[in-house]
């Protein structure tokens, strides 16, 4: 019972009610060998359900499915699972919520492997893993999606040498939301300052090619479609529901990776423009500690993914083509569990005629953002100490930025 009094420590640390919640009727431990590869799709909830899988691996180790730690643990036992469950409760940190598969996507895509990485050491530890007497072995990553085919065969006769059939658990998103959700991810970690009308006009989903190679390595009937629309509600619960015909009457996650809000999406894009004149890692830096600022102490309700009519045919522009292929495919698979007569959409989400939130913000709130940008170039860490703000905590950035703050407060007071 080790293994489960430590998961219910974890999930009372991160306000979960219950660690794995009773089943319905249907939906008993598993008895199929099985590899299941959930390879994302990116912004498809994958931080959530990755953070709920590895607090409760062991559950799950229960239920007959082996979630390996990211370094690929070697023994399917319990002692595996108290430390996956250890770190998933001492060391919170976004390894839990990036998945289990660092080393095996270093293993499947070879570039990416750093110096020093022993492949016949994982080769092995792999093997031991496949090999193990549990029913399933789970590894969740979204990177997978970009692994070599060649490696990706290798991984497959690995599995059906150790009798296991192979599912590639797939989770696509109507193609405008995934759009708006992946420019603000590249705007919250990754330094960008492009407005969502030029990301739109150069933005290609994923959906079509990952299908096509993964398709080309295991075959079309080993991928299991999942849309996110169908499962948007009760991401873990759809998604066992999905996978492993369960039931879960409680799945409930924290927030992993929230969005910004209405007023912080165009403050860093401000921001992140002033800090792309400067460029490099410092620059990156500094535009990281303001999101890390933002959604780590500020509490406001995230703007929800919008675009306007000329955005939305930018999008269909470039995936158009795509789409109607995979909504092809789509339509030959009589499991696929959508709703009838629907395949992948292009949008399925608000469409309106102008939003100061996809383009940086101007005027008092553009100068503060770049007072900002300029104090953390000097000093990342200059937020690290600021309290927790009960609203989208704008504000309170005039205080740490002297007199140009200072001389901003009472206009932005006044704009709300």
């Amino acid at each position: 019972m080790a293994a489960r009094r430590i998961g219910a420590r974890v999930a009372r640390k991160h306000g979960l009610r219950r660690l794995f919640g009773p089943f319905g009727d249907a939906g008993g431990p598993e008895t199929e060998r099985r590899l299941v590869l959930h390879i994302g799709a990116n912004k498809t909830g994958t931080s959530a359900l990755q953070t709920w899988l590895a607090i409760n691996a062991p559950a799950l180790l229960e239920r007959g499915v082996f979630y390996p730690s990211p370094g690929i643990g070697v023994r399917a036992d319990r002692k595996t699972a108290d430390r996956i469950a250890r770190t998933a409760g001492d060391r919170f940190t976004r390894a839990v919520a990036n998945g289990n598969t660092l080393y095996l996507y270093r293993l499947l895509r070879p570039e990416v492997r750093p110096e020093g990485f022993d492949q016949e050491e994982f080769i092995r530890r792999l093997e031991t893993v496949l090999g193990n007497d549990l029913p399933v072995v789970l590894f969740s990553g979204e990177h997978l999606q970009l692994a070599d085919p060649d490696w990706l065969a290798f991984l497959r006769d690995a599995a059906l040498a150790e009798g296991r059939r192979i599912e590639i658990a797939y989770v696509m998103r109507n193609l405008a939301e995934h759009a708006f959700s992946v420019w603000m991810q590249e705007v919250k970690r990754g330094g960008s300052a492009a407005d969502f009308s030029a990301f739109a006009d150069l933005y290609q989903a994923p959906f079509a090619a990952c299908w096509a190679k993964f398709a080309g390595v295991f075959g079309e009937a080993a991928i299991l479609p999942i849309r996110y629309e169908d499962i948007r509600q009760d991401l873990v619960g759809g998604f066992l529901a999905r996978v492993f015909g369960w039931r879960v009457a409680d799945a409930a996650v924290p927030v992993v990776n929230p969005a910004l809000s209405e007023r912080q999406l165009p403050f860093m894009l401000a921001a992140n423009r002033r800090l792309a004149r400067i460029g490099g890692g410092a620059a990156l830096r500094a535009s990281v500690a303001l999101s890390d600022y933002f959604v780590l102490k500020a509490q406001a309700e995230p703007v929800r993914p919008h675009a306007t009519p000329d955005q939305l045919k930018a999008i269909e522009r470039m995936n158009g083509e795509g789409l109607a292929w995979l909504n092809a495919r789509l339509a030959t698979r009589l499991d696929a569990g959508f709703p009838a007569g629907q395949g992948l959409l292009l949008a399925d989400m608000p469409v309106v005629s102008a939003s100061s939130a996809l383009s940086a913000a101007a005027g008092p709130m553009g100068a503060l953002a770049n007072a900002v940008a300029d104090l953390l170039l000097a000093d990342p860490d200059a937020l690290a100490g600021m309290p927790a703000q009960p609203d989208d905590g704008i504000a309170a950035l005039t205080e740490p930025c002297g007199r140009a703050g200072r001389a901003l407060e009472a206009v932005l007071s006044g704009e709300g």
